[in-house]
C-alpha cells in the first residue's frame, strides 16, 4: 500500500473507533487528525520532490560520464 492509502486507513480506523464519542469532542479530534495528515502528507511529498530532485542530479553527472566513457572507447 501506498503511504496515502496507509494514512486514509489509519485515519479510517480512528474514526470508526471514535464514533461513540460526544459528537463536540468526535469533530474536533477528526479536525485535529485531518490537519495531522496533511502535515505529515506535505512532508512527504516535500522529501519526494527532494529525493527527485538529488536523483535528477545523479542522473546527468551519471550521463555525463557514460558520454566521456563512450567517447574514450571510440577514441582507442
Amino acid at each position: 500500500m501506498t503511504l496515502l492509502e496507509l494514512d486514509f486507513a489509519e485515519f479510517k480506523e480512528l474514526t470508526q473507533a471514535r464514533l461513540s464519542d460526544p459528537p463536540d469532542n468526535t469533530l474536533q479530534q477528526l479536525k485535529e487528525e485531518l490537519q495531522q495528515l496533511k502535515r505529515d502528507n506535505q512532508a512527504l511529498a516535500s522529501d519526494l520532490r527532494g529525493s527527485r530532485e538529488t536523483l535528477k542530479e545523479e542522473n546527468s553527472v551519471l550521463r555525463t560520464q557514460l558520454a566521456k566513457v563512450k567517447e574514450d572507447a571510440e577514441n582507442r
